[in-house]
C-alpha cells in the first residue's frame, strides 16, 4: 500500500511501501551489507507504526507513580482487543465462503491473543 506520510516537511514525497526483493538487493549492495542508517524523510519504521503518536496518548493526570502503568496496560489490552476483533472478522469472512478450515488460522491467532491477555501467570496456575 503506497501512502504519502502528511507528517514530512512541505515539498517532501516520502512513500510508505513494501519494498521487493530486487530493491532490497540493491539497497545491500549500495551499503556494502550494512544496514542504512541515514533515512532522507525520517524513519520509514516511524512513518509504518506511528511510535511517536502512540507515545504521544500517554498523558498522565496525576503525579501518582503507578498512573503511567496503569494507563499503558489498559492502552495495550484496547490494542490486544481490536486485534481480536480484526482476527474474528477474518474467521467469519471466511466462514461464509464456505473456507471452514481456513477459518481455523485466524481463530487460532484470536485465542492466542485472548490468552495474552491472561497474563504470564495464567498459563502457570493450573
Amino acid at each position: 500500500m503506497d501512502r504519502t506520510d502528511p507528517r514530512q516537511a512541505a515539498g517532501a514525497t516520502a512513500t510508505l511501501r513494501s519494498s521487493n526483493a530486487a530493491e532490497r538487493e540493491s539497497r545491500a549492495v549500495a551499503n556494502a551489507g550494512e544496514p542504512t542508517l541515514e533515512f532522507a524523510h525520517g524513519l520509514p519504521y516511524e512513518a509504518y507504526v506511528h511510535a511517536g503518536t502512540l507515545h504521544s496518548l500517554q498523558q498522565t493526570l496525576s503525579d501518582d507513580a503507578g498512573e503511567m502503568s496503569f494507563l499503558m496496560v489498559s492502552q495495550i489490552m484496547e490494542l490486544y482487543f481490536k486485534l481480536t476483533c480484526f482476527e474474528l472478522r477474518e474467521a467469519r469472512r471466511l466462514l461464509r465462503q464456505d473456507e471452514v478450515w481456513d477459518a481455523l488460522v485466524p481463530l487460532g491467532r484470536a485465542a492466542m491473543t485472548i490468552e495474552g491477555l491472561n497474563g504470564p501467570g495464567a498459563a502457570c496456575a493450573g
